[in-house]
């Protein structure tokens, strides 16, 4: 299976990198994109159709996809590995917070099926459900849509952590989740090499690629949008509209 994972923060000029308190970001820094835009870029680009809605969800920050995955799964909607092609203005793959710590260094610990069934995961949040996900193995491929005004850092998106990839290599195109040692728990250099894991996940293939030179190979099978709206003006709000000529919302 395929779903299309969408922040509402990718369709938005200037990238909010963190949350400014309860205040949303500025209509006047951050202005949305055209409507015309917007339906080109999900018709040409995701191939999707207003003649045939893709049935999807709406949820207002982008962790409670999370949660929706899990249900979906658990009532046999969503068949697990499944590709996800997440747009978004952020990686969601825990740059800049803890959360891979707590995947690496616990999470990963605990058998593969049992690591998702109980509830969310501790330190799970909109910065890094997608890096909970993939270690859950719920991810088989990711294709990374990043923003056209993402940082670069060796001609890719800034916000990859070595520490995720194959030989800590982010142009390995391969995501290999490092297991740690109980015992290495509370070192504060893991993420520099500081310890060697004792094992590593089955490789997820990533893709990372421009909007603009985005290619679907086939269908999807769900659609989810995240309004996200720490890091959207409410001017892009509207813009949720255009987006439900193309996906029915549950």
């Amino acid at each position: 299976m395929r779903v299309l994972d969408i922040d509402l923060d990718y369709f938005q000029s200037g990238i909010v990198i963190w949350p400014q308190g309860d205040d949303r970001p500025s209509s006047k820094d951050h202005p949305p994109w055209s409507r015309e835009r917007v339906a080109a870029f999900l018709e040409t680009r995701c191939g999707l159709t207003s003649a045939r809605q893709l049935q999807g969800y709406r949820v207002e920050t982008h962790d409670q996809v999370f949660d929706l995955w899990r249900e979906q799964i658990r009532a046999g909607e969503l068949t697990w590995p499944f590709d996800v092609v997440h747009v978004d203005a952020h990686a969601d793959l825990s740059a800049g917070n803890p959360g891979w710590h707590h995947v690496c260094t616990d999470l990963l610990h605990a058998d593969p099926e049992e690591r998702c069934v109980a509830g969310r995961p501790s330190a799970l949040n909109e910065g890094n459900y997608l890096l909970v996900a993939v270690a859950c193995r719920w991810v088989r491929s990711l294709t990374y849509v990043y923003h056209p005004e993402v940082s670069m850092l060796d001609e890719l998106p800034s916000d990859l952590m070595s520490v995720l990839f194959r030989d800590r290599d982010r142009h390995s195109g391969l995501i290999e989740l490092p297991c740690f040692a109980t015992e290495d728990k509370d070192r504060d250099d893991l993420s520099e090499g500081g310890a060697a894991a004792i094992r590593r996940e089955p490789p997820v293939p990533i893709r990372l690629v421009a909007g603009s030179a985005l290619e679907t190979p086939g269908p999807f099978d769900f659609a989810y949008l995240s309004v996200s709206p720490s890091y959207t003006s409410a001017a892009a709000e509207d813009l949720i509209e255009v987006m439900a000529e193309y996906i029915q919302f549950e």
